[in-house]
Parts: structure tokens; sequence; C-alpha cells
């Protein structure tokens, strides 16, 4: 088809060639006509002594000269008319070639003829599907790698806060231990304050009890005791007192350090909480780059099977000459099957 048409445009433009020649001779000549009127119309008007007759004939010639300029004029405006008409018919046919020479390109990937459905989109489909899979498997490397990522860092997480639990048990056993050493102290400094009091009672009662010598000698006695007893009460309870000084500190400490371990308890569980949903989120986006992977890889084999059915179809066509609309029908029937 290509070549009939080109043989059509050689024809049109050799054509064309020969009334652009044609024109051009008539141009010519129309101008040498031109020359020769203007030359007799000046011998007309330098010539006023010639005879009549010799006027008649300038006149004769000068209106067949007029009527042959006219007509060429005339032939002129036709092959002007004829020339563009043919320069039109010309663009409109080198379109058509044009466009033929497109739809070949596009047709004529697998060398099949341009009446076969695919061409070369079909491998412009099939690179693109390449890209895009060789792209999303890539993304899907990456998503893994940044998923291994998380887990690790989620483990890690995960045994960081097992290790913040046991150190946040063994606190509250600790604080739980000093606040019952600080109760104990508390009672024995009570005690302690009970028994001092209940000594010196007894000492008063004792030194109005008694009389005479005796009386003095044992009330000395008694006071020198209890004054004895009174400085080590005094020692005990300044010492329990500083004791209880020392607990209470520490005591103050082990809450701070309570609380701290309780927010950092509190902080670790939201940060483990997100990474288990962002690692959802990574689950999900995993699962639909596989699923979109074996989409495209299955369109891909798809393409691959109607190239080869097409190829075969067109081999079969070439070396048996069987009817070319038959073997598109189970071409298109083993498609349909597939």
């Amino acid at each position: 088809m290509e070549s009939k048409y080109e043989k059509k445009i050689d024809d049109l433009l050799q054509e064309n060639y020969q009334l652009k020649s044609s024109l051009q001779e008539y141009k010519s000549k129309e101008n040498w006509y031109k020359e020769e009127i203007s030359q007799y119309e000046q011998a007309s008007s330098h010539g006023h002594g010639r005879s009549d007759k010799n006027d008649k004939q300038f006149r004769v010639k000068e209106v067949e000269l007029k009527e042959k300029v006219s007509s060429l004029r005339h032939e002129l405006e036709l092959t002007q008319q004829s020339e563009k008409e043919h320069q039109d018919r010309i663009a409109e046919l080198e379109k058509i070639v044009a466009d033929n020479q497109r739809h070949n390109v596009e047709c004529n990937v697998t060398k099949v003829d341009c009446d076969e459905t695919l061409g070369i989109n079909t491998g412009e489909q099939v690179a693109q599907l390449h890209d895009e899979i060789t792209e999303l498997k890539a993304k899907f490397r990456t998503d893994k790698t940044e998923l291994d990522s998380l887990k690790k860092e989620t483990d890690k997480l995960r045994y960081a806060l097992l290790e913040k639990d046991e150190e946040l048990v063994n606190v509250k056993t600790e604080c739980t231990t000093y606040c019952n050493l600080l109760e104990k102290a508390r009672m024995e400094n009570l005690e302690l304050t009970t028994q001092l009091d209940v000594l010196m009672m007894e000492d008063e009662e004792k030194c109005h009890d008694k009389k005479g010598n005796s009386l003095f000698s044992e009330l000395d006695d008694r006071r020198v005791e209890a004054e004895k007893t009174l400085m080590s009460q005094k020692n005990t309870f300044e010492t329990m007192k500083k004791k209880n000084e020392v607990l209470k500190q520490h005591n103050q400490k082990l809450k701070m350090q309570l609380f701290t371990a309780m927010g950092r308890g509190n902080d670790d569980s939201e940060r483990v909480q997100q990474l288990q949903a962002q690692l959802e989120q990574e689950r999900i986006e995993r699962q639909q780059i596989l699923e979109k992977v074996n989409k495209l890889e299955e369109n891909q084999a798809k393409e691959k099977l109607t190239d080869k059915l097409s190829e075969f179809s067109h081999q079969i066509t070439n070396q048996t000459g069987v009817d070319k609309d038959y073997i598109e029908y189970l071409v298109n029937m083993l498609k349909s099957k597939e």
C-alpha cells in the first residue's frame, strides 16, 4: 500500500514538474508577445506616414496577438488552478503516506501486517512494566530492610522495657523495705521515750518514799543512775534520730527514682505501641507491594504469550499461506481460553 502511494506521488510530482515547465514556457511566450506588441505600438506611434495598408496589417496582427495573449492568460489561469489542485492532492497524499508510515511503525514491531492489533505500544508497555516491576522490587527491598530495622529496634525496646520493669520491681521492693525500717525506728524511738518517762517517774516516787541519810544516799545513787540512763537514752535517741533522717532522705530518693522509672516505663510502652503500629503498617504495605508485583509479573507473562502467538501466526501465514483471518481466529480462541 505504501509503495502504491509513493508511486502515485511520484507521478503527480512528475506531472507537476511538466505543468511548471509548460507554465514557464507560456510565461516566456507571453513576455515575448508583450514585447512584440510594445514594439508594434512604438512603430505604430512613430509611423504615421505609413500607408493605410500597413496600418491595417498591424492592427490585424495586434488583434491576433491580443487574442493569443488572452488565450495564453486563460491557459495560465487554468494551469495555475490545476497546479494548486495537484499541490493540494500531493499534500493530502503525503499526509496519508505519513499516517500510513506512522501506523506501520506502530503496527510493525513483530514484522506483522498493519491490520494486526499488536504494535509498538506493546513493546513500550512491556518496557514500562519492566521498569515498574524493577522500581517496585527496589521499594520492596527498601521496605523490607526498614522493616527488619524496625523489628530489631522493637525487640531492643522490649528488652529495655523488661529491664525497666525488673528495675521498677526492685525499686518498689527496696522502698517497701526502707519504709518498714523507718516505721520500726519510729516505734523504737517512741518506746525508748516511754521508758525514759517511766524511769523518771519511778525515781521521783522513790525519792519521796525514803528518809534520812540512807534516803539521800540512795537518792543520790538513783540520780546518778538516772542521769546515766538519761544520757544513754539521749544518745540512743540522737542516733535513732540521725538514722531516721538518713532513712527519710533515702526514702525520698527512692520515691523520685520510682516516679522516674514509672514515667520511663510509660514512655517506653507508648514507644513500643507506636513501633508496633508502624510495623503493622509496613506489613500491610509489603503485602500490597507483593500483590502488585505478582500482578505485574502475571501481566508480563500474558504479554509474552500474546507476542509469541502473534509471531507464530505471522510465521504460519508466511510459510503455509493459510488464511490470516483464520489464524487470527485461532489466536483469539487461545487468548480467550488463557
